[in-house]
């Protein structure tokens, strides 16, 4: 009854936020009934083996409770994502809908974590806005819409994220140390989860428990232990990747491949400046229609008011300071710091890769700490003294975001078809399948 009367004051507290985040949830719910265009190649391939694991107890290629499921074009369906799955479909069905419906709790979930994580560290208003923010992200739109991994990998950044919020916030010291090694599970999973992040997650946990180790959050015997068993769980990923198929992959995909160390090193670079360039971020975002949407980019035209509010901000403080050595280190420098760290090596990971650049999917790990930065930004921005200033900024946030979500669900439909393969599935359901569409994949719609 406590809780419940908390809640209810809460509620009444905040009900126009609560609202719009309940309708722009129900929206995206329904949104999934229209866009994307039906199930890609690489969709169906884990809807078959989701299948064939409910039915036999074993993957689509005959493995009995597997750790990595074989897939399409060289890659494998994870543990992280194909388990929790099924045990979804189990209740809510196999439908393209109830399969891609996973992929967008996973988002929501995202969306809860990082609000939290946020409220920790910046209040409640900075929650509201991040929530906001993570739920109509085109980044978390189209890539959270999707029956695939990489939509899981936003969840367990944000899960580490809040963790190190608890860590820094809480006063009790078993709650430290739960928080603590709840991070380590969370990008532990992370590289089991998608492959490019098996370059991302071990970085980000050096750096956070680097922070807890710094603010004495955390003790080094604490992290010793940790880490040990950690590494213990780490050794059945370690077993697949040394697997030859697996590192034939990671060769093929790698910017080293078939040139040398410089050449490889200058791939990258220029990988990882296309990642950040405006024009990607912005206006454009990933040429790949299963990765973006063609209008507007990764982030959209939304998220300019407050970035660059940020921007000038942090440019006029610097100059400022005469010397930048006596420039105060505020918690919200400290989050941004963290922020934009976690931005690099989120990209890092798909910079490395050199097919498909600049490829946004290799790197949904940056988008939860684009939410911080662009929560930031909101909040610096609302602050403003200048009334017009932040109407302005939220007309353009506004107008952008109707825009983005009516192209989302009237054109891109038909503008994505052929990246869906529409013409193939329609043969498929028509009984007059293309004998070159990948038997694993038919498997999914003869089983359904």
């Amino acid at each position: 009854m406590t809780f419940l009367r908390t809640f209810l004051a809460f509620y009444r507290r905040h009900t126009f936020v609560l609202s719009a985040i309940v309708i722009i949830i129900i929206l995206r719910a329904a949104l999934l009934l229209i866009t994307p265009p039906g199930f890609y190649v690489d969709e169906a391939a884990s809807g078959a083996h989701v299948i064939s694991l409910l039915a036999h107890g074993s993957n689509a290629n005959g493995e009995n409770w597997p750790l990595f499921s074989r897939s399409l074009g060289g890659g494998y369906t994870t543990p992280i994502y194909l388990y929790p799955l099924a045990a979804w479909s189990l209740v809510f069905g196999t439908s393209e809908y109830a399969l891609r419906a996973f992929s967008l709790l996973a988002t929501i979930i995202t969306s809860l974590l990082l609000a939290l994580a946020v409220r920790l560290w910046l209040g409640n208003k900075a929650a509201f806005i991040a929530a906001l923010g993570a739920l109509l992200l085109p980044w978390s739109l189209i890539q959270g819409s999707l029956a695939w991994d990489p939509a899981l990998v936003p969840v367990f950044i944000a899960g580490s994220l809040y963790s190190l919020a608890i860590t820094q916030t809480t006063t009790s010291a078993r709650q430290r140390l739960l928080a603590a090694s709840t991070i380590g599970i969370c990008l532990v999973a992370l590289a089991y989860l998608y492959p490019p992040c098996r370059v991302t997650a071990p970085l980000l946990l050096a750096v956070m428990y680097g922070i807890l180790l710094y603010q004495k959050r955390l003790t080094s015997r604490a992290t010793l232990v940790i880490a040990f068993l950690l590494a213990v769980l780490c050794l059945p990923l370690l077993a697949f990747m040394i697997q030859p198929d697996a590192l034939n992959r990671s060769a093929a995909l790698s910017v080293f491949h078939d040139t040398t160390a410089v050449g490889g090193l200058i791939m990258m670079l220029s990988n990882f400046i296309a990642m950040l360039n405006p024009i990607f971020l912005f206006i454009t975002g990933d040429a790949n229609l299963r990765h973006a949407t063609g209008q507007q980019g990764m982030l959209g035209l939304a998220t300019l008011p407050p970035l660059l509010t940020l921007l000038y901000i942090g440019i006029c403080r610097l100059l400022a300071y005469r010397d930048t050595r006596d420039l105060a280190i505020t918690p919200t420098i400290s989050l941004l710091s963290l922020a934009c760290v976690g931005i690099i090596l989120s990209i890092l990971g798909s910079a490395l890769t050199a097919e498909g650049q600049p490829h946004s999917l290799r790197a949904t790990a940056a988008w939860p700490f684009f939410v911080i930065l662009i929560t930031i930004g909101w909040i610096k921005l609302l602050a403003l003294p200048q009334v017009w200033l932040r109407r302005s900024a939220l007309i353009i946030a506004l107008l952008a975001t109707s825009w983005y979500l009516i192209d989302f669900a009237f054109y891109y439909p038909d503008r994505s078809a052929a990246a869906f393969d529409v013409p193939a599935r329609q043969a498929i359901t028509s009984h007059s399948p293309d004998n070159n569409y990948p038997a694993l994949a038919k498997y999914y719609y003869e089983h359904k």
